[in-house]
C-alpha cells in the first residue's frame, strides 16, 4: 500500500484548496501592486503635465500681452493701411512712414511651446497610461491647434519674406528697417527713430492688407492655443 493511500482524502482536499487560495492571493496582490504603481505613475504624469501646460498658458498670455508677436504687426498693418489708402485717395505719390511702424510690420517672431513632458510621453509610448478620455481629447486639441498655429506663422513669414519686403524695398530704402527688425528679435530695447519715404501704389496697399489678414489669423491661432492649454488644465483638474 502506498503512502498516499494512508492520507485521508479530506486532508488532501484541504491542502489543495489552501495552495490554490495562496496562488490566487499572490496573483491578486501582484495585480493590486501593479495597478497601484500604474495609478502612482499616472498621478505623477498628470502633475507634470499640469505644471507644463500651466507654464505654457502663462507664457502665451505674456507673449500676447507684451505684443512681441503678430499683434504688433497687426496694429502696424491696420494703421499703415489706413494711411496709405488715405494718401492714395488724396493723389499723393509717396508717404513718410515711421521706422518703428515699418519694423513692426515686417517683424515675425513666433511663439515656441515648451512641452518636453508631453513629447516624451508620446515618443516613449507612455501616453497609454492616461486613460481619461477628456484628457486625451484635450491633448489632441492642443496638438491640432499647435500645428495649425505653426502653419499660420510659417505662412506669415513666407508672405513677409517673399512678398512684403520686396515690395517695400522696391518703393523705398528699408535696409536699416530690416536690420533693426532682426536686432529686435534678440534685444527688446531696440528703438527705431526717424521716418522712411515710400512710393505709393495699389500693389503696396494690397500687400499691407494681406499682411493684416495673415497677422489676424495668427493671432486667432494663438488664442486657440491658449484655449486648448486651458482645456487641458481643466481636464486634468477634473481627474484629480
Amino acid at each position: 500500500m502506498s503512502d498516499t493511500e494512508n492520507i485521508p482524502w479530506p486532508r488532501i482536499g484541504v491542502e489543495a484548496v489552501a495552495i490554490l487560495v495562496s496562488i490566487l492571493l499572490a496573483f491578486a496582490i501582484d495585480a493590486w501592486w501593479a495597478d497601484h504603481l500604474e495609478r502612482r505613475a499616472r498621478i505623477v504624469v498628470l502633475d507634470r503635465l499640469s505644471a507644463e501646460f500651466d507654464a505654457n498658458f502663462t507664457m502665451l498670455g505674456d507673449f500676447q500681452d507684451e505684443c512681441r508677436t503678430q499683434c504688433r504687426a497687426a496694429r502696424a498693418a491696420d494703421s499703415l493701411y489706413l494711411e496709405v489708402a488715405a494718401a492714395l485717395a488724396d493723389g499723393a505719390e509717396s508717404i513718410e512712414i515711421e521706422d518703428e511702424m515699418l519694423a513692426d510690420l515686417i517683424g515675425t517672431p513666433t511663439f515656441e511651446a515648451e512641452t518636453p513632458i508631453l513629447d516624451g510621453l508620446v515618443r516613449s509610448g507612455q501616453i497609454r497610461i492616461i486613460e481619461d478620455q477628456q484628457i486625451l481629447s484635450a491633448i489632441a486639441l492642443w496638438d491640432r491647434m499647435l500645428r495649425n498655429t505653426a502653419e499660420l506663422e510659417a505662412r506669415g513669414r513666407t508672405n513677409v519674406d517673399s512678398r512684403l519686403i520686396p515690395i517695400l524695398a522696391d518703393r523705398g530704402d528699408i535696409g536699416h528697417i530690416i536690420r533693426g527688425s532682426i536686432r529686435r528679435r534678440m534685444y527688446d530695447d531696440v528703438d527705431l527713430d526717424g521716418t522712411t519715404a515710400l512710393r505709393l501704389d495699389a500693389r503696396l496697399k494690397a500687400a499691407i492688407a494681406e499682411r493684416y489678414e495673415n497677422t489676424a489669423r495668427a493671432n486667432r491661432g494663438l488664442d486657440a492655443m491658449k484655449d486648448a492649454a486651458g482645456h487641458l488644465l481643466i481636464a486634468i483638474g477634473n481627474n484629480e
